[in-house]
């Protein structure tokens, strides 16, 4: 019975931790953040976290960039009504691919 009110103290505890809105668990999500290297969008600077998230980002945008360079040169520049079409027919690709 102590171990079951002593847990349920310590998890109330734990959720007062954190800064991110309706996100039970330590400020900074230390173990995530540092250790495991987990984007939160409350990682600390030279966090493995927060260099996780900058890579993700910056994976996304060299996708971007790649789809972009594909489109235009199958012709298709970006101001035409096929370009968007072109970029989704990539994308569901990707999708596809990464399902398998």
């Amino acid at each position: 019975m102590r171990l079951v009110t002593f847990a349920c103290f310590f998890a109330v505890v734990l959720a007062g931790c954190t800064r991110v809105a309706n996100d039970p668990g330590f400020a900074h999500h230390p173990i995530d953040c540092r250790l495991l290297g987990i984007p939160h969008e409350d990682c600390e600077p030279g966090t493995a976290g927060y260099r996780g998230d900058a890579q993700q980002q910056m994976a996304a945008d060299l996708r971007a960039a790649n789809d972009d360079a594909v489109c235009r040169s199958r012709g298709i520049p970006p101001e035409s009504r096929d370009y968007i079409p072109c970029r989704i027919n990539l994308y569901n690709q990707r999708a596809l691919v990464s399902q398998n």
